[in-house]
């Protein structure tokens, strides 16, 4: 689903979960993906029908899990720019 959304967007993935997205909107979105997404929200929330789910659970399976997951998401999609560490001189003393 994350792959879903890091190449189409979270919200049209959203609008295909609820059925309403256009075929016009993003051409590259096969019917197969279409099938493939609602596949996997059904499987992993349990619920058939997925119109009955609150839009704010439907975002949430798409947000990193753990602080790890979200660092790996953020240097994956380039967010994070900058150095994780700061390079201290040797020979300092404090």
């Amino acid at each position: 689903m994350r792959s879903h959304a890091k190449k189409y967007g979270d919200a049209y993935v959203l609008s295909v979960v609820q059925g309403i997205h256009h075929d016009s909107g993003n051409p590259d979105l096969t019917e197969i993906d279409t099938k493939e997404i609602k596949q996997l929200y059904k499987e992993i929330l349990g619920e058939p029908d997925l119109a009955k789910v609150e839009v704010s659970t439907l975002l949430d399976l798409l947000q990193p899990d753990s602080l790890l997951e979200r660092f790996a998401a953020k240097k994956a999609n380039g967010v994070c720019q900058t150095k994780d560490f700061v390079n201290l001189k040797s020979g300092i003393k404090g």
